[in-house]
């Protein structure tokens, strides 16, 4: 586990100096099931197979950092469960818009209730002869913590933060 430690104040030491590594967060995951299991907490770890984008990978590799120090001291979890996957996103864009006005058809408002039922939801737009439409379906929220959908882990208190 020292090389583990040393390989993360390395890591630490180069966002200080301003030269910060991209963090990789299959790395970041193997150094939270550690951290975790060293708290003793049972941890469960999904990761999407395929490869993010650097800049996503990174950014959620820094998430995942601060999240997992708040459950080791702030919480007194038993188990934790790290998922990562894509929100399903759709798009079909076409350049044969006509001018004719935006009309709501059977179809559309069928597909948007089908999505909303999923937790998702559809956008339309229109722009300069463009057709866009947009379906996206979140992530399914991780199993296998306890409680129940009255009580579950995901009940309570929720906060968004930041600018939409």
């Amino acid at each position: 586990m020292r090389p583990l430690l040393a390989e993360q104040a390395l890591v630490d030491v180069r966002s200080i100096t301003g030269h910060p590594a991209l963090l990789s967060l299959r790395e970041e995951a193997a150094t939270a099931r550690s951290m975790l299991a060293a708290a003793g907490v049972e941890v469960t770890v999904d990761l999407p197979p395929v490869r993010l984008l650097p800049e996503v990978d990174s950014l959620m590799a820094v998430v995942l950092r601060e999240a997992v120090t708040n459950v080791v001291r702030h919480a007194r979890a038993t188990r934790c469960a790290i998922t990562v996957c894509d929100a399903v996103r759709l798009t079909v864009s076409n350049d044969g818009a006509t001018a004719s006005p935006l009309r709501e058809g059977t179809g559309l408002t069928n597909l948007s209730r089908r999505l909303e039922e999923a937790g998702g939801r559809l956008a339309v737009e229109r722009d300069e002869g463009r057709f866009t439409l947009t379906a996206e379906v979140p992530c399914p929220e991780p199993a296998g913590l306890g409680g129940d959908a009255a009580d579950g882990p995901h009940s309570g208190t929720r906060v968004e933060l930041g600018h939409r």
